[in-house]
């Protein structure tokens, strides 16, 4: 038997956490959000960068790795344009975000011989989920001119 607690993130659909880390989503109820509604893209880098497990990322570091993540929109429109169509390199900015987590993981001074050793391996892991990201960054297609 699992033994779980359930959770709601971000307005999103609950989730059972069992002792092993498996993820089992609940189905929602009338009066939650549908799961099939598209996130947005700051939702979807909060998602991609575990923006509030350690170390964290603020909302307001959300808000600007979105927007410096700006990409032409299908009509070549420059975020600079008044008829741009908001699009984000959504990995690109993961990327980024990865590495800020990688930077304070990498300044964090232990007091405890053992947790220098788990330090290290957030720092792994975060330049590690950096690379991943950046691997899938966005070709920025040309924009018009403005």
């Amino acid at each position: 038997m699992v033994r779980c607690s359930w959770f709601v993130v971000d307005g999103q659909p609950r989730f059972c956490v069992d002792t092993g880390l498996n993820l089992k989503p609940q189905r929602t109820t009338n009066h939650e959000q549908p799961t099939n509604m598209p996130e947005s893209a700051k939702e979807k880098l909060k998602k991609l960068t575990a923006w509030t497990t350690e170390p964290v990322l603020t909302d307001v570091e959300i808000d600007e790795l979105l927007a410096t993540s700006g990409l032409a929109d299908a009509e070549g429109n420059a975020p600079s344009s008044e008829d741009w169509t908001p699009t984000y390199d959504v990995n690109g900015a993961a990327a980024e975000g990865w590495l800020i987590k990688a930077g304070r993981a990498a300044s964090t001074t232990e007091t405890e011989p053992d947790s220098v050793q788990v330090t290290s391996r957030v720092f792994e892991n975060c330049v590690r989920m950096a690379r991943l990201y950046s691997s899938k960054r966005a070709a920025s297609p040309a924009t018009r001119r403005q």
